[in-house]
């Protein structure tokens, strides 16, 4: 069973800030974007607040 938690990636400028994980997260038709990640892997971005708790339950 994978026990690594789930992450949620909060961008909007894009800019790494020396993070790798950030690299071209950009923000979504000017709306900040999650990134729900596990590991490495990210779902694509999320951008309504009602999505997100939804993402973050399931990778919980």
């Amino acid at each position: 069973m994978d026990t690594q938690p789930a992450l949620a990636v909060l961008a909007g400028s894009g800019d790494d800030q020396g993070v790798p994980l950030l690299r071209g997260r950009e923000a979504i038709n000017g709306a900040a974007a999650a990134y729900v990640c596990r590991g490495t892997v990210c779902d694509l971005p999320i951008t309504d607040p009602d999505e997100l708790r939804t993402a973050l339950k399931a990778k919980g």
